[in-house]
Parts: structure tokens; sequence; C-alpha cells
């Protein structure tokens, strides 16, 4: 088979697993691997090879994360944190849609994206009180998580760092910490821009101010201890690669090495176990996210088969026909119509970021542009109720709160709009205001 018949072959199979797993609401990961081995039989492809394709770096950095901080949700701190928030803040109504976007930041940094569950948990009574619509405050919530777990421990910012550093032969495996701040202090600049334009799109600044807000209770021992372990792996994953720059020393470079959020979260784990700031049972059973992992290798060995077989480097050579200032608003597009009906983690991003790497490395793009527009892009619509963070909103809008089909419908059109922000932002360059 040609490498133009076999980019065919799997970008239908890629197509058909979307539709089985979105009409059938089956895990894709399942779906994508049989179609990698069907794949693999018909291109005489060994399954040695299909097997070098699970993606181990991705699925130990989003189990490690999720189990860590698993067990602050599982013992409150986390809605401790959200709720004294909330509490000194509410004698400002009008910066109410500022302050759930910095709350939900603020969760989603510690829990990642599904925290955005606690996060319009949270925000959704405040914001009906204040008069803010359901789906505005969702969308808030949203955007706000997200940016928060593009944070290096985050599991967006983590997981698509993971997969860059075995882009292109790890060519950015050295500077991939880096990429993962600058693209985050861009999704920080263009995510404010999208809330002020939701401010006054929705009308927010006519919110009334909220009353009987309790302030949180003392934090108890447990929690007090899990305030300290935050503090010391966000310590040492900021503060341990700066010190290595400055302190030549081969013993202290090794150890600021294992510095990373991965082998930081495994030992705070172990530490949480022995110190018993959780139930470690409940926390692997219910908030380790076994179905998201189970995507992302089954799609991970997918998309591996594909650039092993050289489909990436055939579809660069096709998309050598747009202009360079279109490249980040194109892509950007390309990511937002896929997370509207998929995955950002198991789907978009072992897809999508290969072929933004191998772009920017071949035209001389700048790789903090190329790779943000994709991440964020797609991690965006995912407020779309067809897809995993707007499916989590309409879960938590019980019928008092919003009635299902306009919620549905409300939040179709917001990521949409979101969208057409994010679009107009990519097309004036903001996506590309940092650099390596």
């Amino acid at each position: 088979m040609s490498v133009g018949q076999i980019s065919l072959m799997l970008g239908v199979f890629f197509i058909i697993t979307i539709i089985i797993s979105f009409v059938k609401k089956v895990n894709p990961g399942i779906v994508g691997l049989s179609f990698a081995i069907i794949a693999a039989i018909a291109t005489g492809t060994k399954f040695k090879t299909l097997q070098a394709g699970f993606p181990v770096n991705v699925v130990l950095t989003l189990f490690s994360i999720s189990l860590f901080f698993g067990y602050f949700i599982d013992n409150g701190t986390v809605h401790w944190i959200a709720r004294k928030m909330l509490y000194v803040t509410k004698d400002v109504p009008k910066m109410m849609p500022f302050i759930f976007f910095f709350i939900a930041l603020v969760l989603g940094s510690i829990g990642g994206a599904n925290m955005v569950v606690f996060s319009v948990a949270i925000a959704f009574p405040v914001g009906m009180a204040s008069g803010m619509k359901a789906w505005e405050t969702g969308a808030i919530c949203l955007i706000g998580t997200q940016c928060g777990s593009y944070l290096p421990w985050g599991t967006h910012g983590s997981t698509a760092r993971a997969i860059i550093e075995t882009m292109n032969d790890g060519a950015w495996a050295d500077v991939s910490m880096r990429l993962n701040w600058k693209w985050w202090f861009t999704s920080f600049i263009v995510y404010i821009i999208v809330v002020i334009a939701f401010y006054f799109i929705f009308q927010n600044y006519k919110l009334k101010k909220i009353e009987n807000v309790e302030q949180p209770g003392k934090l108890n021992h447990v929690q007090q201890l899990s305030l300290i372990q935050i503090g010391i792996v966000l310590l040492l994953v900021i503060s341990m690669p700066l010190l290595a720059k400055k302190i030549d020393n081969p013993l202290f470079k090794a150890i600021a090495g294992m510095c990373d959020v991965v082998p930081l979260c495994l030992v705070g784990s172990l530490m949480n176990m022995l110190l018993g700031l959780g139930n470690e049972k409940s926390i692997i059973k219910n908030l380790v996210p076994w179905n998201t992992i189970c995507m992302v290798f089954g799609m991970g060995m997918l998309v591996n088969l594909a650039s092993t077989l050289g489909v990436f480097d055939y579809l660069t050579e096709v998309a050598e026909g747009i202009p360079a200032g279109l490249v980040g608003p194109v892509f950007l597009l390309i990511a937002g119509v896929m997370s509207l009906f998929s995955s950002s983690l198991s789907v978009v991003y072992p897809t999508v970021l290969p072929i933004a790497g191998l772009f920017a490395m071949n035209y001389g793009l700048n790789p903090v542009m190329a790779l943000s527009v994709f991440i964020i892009g797609s991690a965006t619509t995912a407020m779309s109720p067809l897809s995993g963070g707007g499916g989590q909103i309409m879960g938590a809008c019980t019928e008092d709160i919003c009635d299902n089909q306009i919620m549905f419908n409300k939040l179709f059109l917001t990521a949409f709009s979101t969208m057409i922000i994010l679009f107009i932002e990519a097309c004036i360059g903001l996506f590309g205001i940092f650099s390596l």
C-alpha cells in the first residue's frame, strides 16, 4: 500500500472510531486499538512494532497526577480551597465571572480538567443568586479549569508535554518544560480576553450582590498536611529546574532532574498513603481516570502506527500550500472541530501535535504558536455538550438550575462562539506572542 492509501485508511478508521464511540457510548480507546490491529495486519506491520507504540509516558503521567491530587479531593481540601476563595470575594458581585475563572483555574491546576465538575457545583448556585445564567457559569468554569490544567503539573500540560518529548525524535525533549510554561501564559492571556468578551456579551456587569455565603470552617489536621504536600510538590516543580541552571553540581542536577511532575507525584502519593490523607482504595477506584487512560493508550497506539508508517510526514507535505500566516488559525479550527465531538487528551493531542511539530520544524514556524493553537483550541471546545467537558457540565446541571435541552443548545452555541473569539485572536497573532 502507498502512504496515501494508508493515510486514507487510517483517516477512515479515526472517523469510524469517533462515530462508534459516540453512537454506542463505548470507550474509543478499545475501538481505536482494534482498528490499529486491523491496520497493522493490512500493512504487514508486526505486532511488536504496534505494541512499542504504547504511550508509557502519557499513561504514567495521567495515573501519577490523578492519584496524587485524588487524596486532596477525597479529604475535602480542594473543596475547602474553593469555598474559601468564594467567601473572600463575596462582596464584589460584578467580578463574579473572573472569580469563577480563577477558582476553576486553581482547581484545574490541582486536579486537572475533570475538576470542572467541582467548579460548577460551587459556582452554579452562587451564579444563580447573582443573576448569571447556567451556561455562562459553565463555560467560564470550563475555560478556567482548562487553563489551570495546562500548567506543567496539570493534566493537559503534563500529557501534552509527555507527547511533545517523544516527537521529532526527541528534538524538543530538553525544552519541553519551557514550551509548557509559554503555552500556559498564552492560554491565560487568550482566556482572559474570552472572559472579558463574555462579561460584556452576557452583561455580567449587572450582577447583584450574593447573600448568605458562609465562611468555611478551619482546616482539620489531614487537610493541613494536604496543603503542605501540595506546596512542597509545586515548589519543587517550579524552583528546582531554575536552581539547576545556576548551581553547577552534577549531584544537584541529577536530583533536580528527578523533580519532574511524575516522579514527585508518585513519591507524594506514597507519602499521602503513609500519612493517611485519604482512602487509597476509593481514590484508585473512583478518582484515577481509568476510562481516560484506556482512551489514551488505545488511540495512542493507533496514532503511533500512523507515525511509524509515515502518515504524518505525508500529511505535512500535503499541507505545504497553507500560507504561513494562516497556519495558526487553520490549525486552531481543525483542533476545535475535532474536539467538539471527541476527547482532546485521547484523540486530538496524540493525533495532531506530531503534525504541528513537523510543521514547526520543517517550515521554521514558532513552535509555541504551532503547539498552543492545537492544545488550547482543542481543549476549549470541550465545553460542547457532545464532548467530555460539556458532558460533565450537563451532568452537574440539575433541572432546578436549567432545563437540559436549553443547557445543551446554549453550551453548544457558547462553544462555537468561543472558537470564533479564539480564531480572531489567532488571526491577530496572540498565540505567537511567546517564542522558544
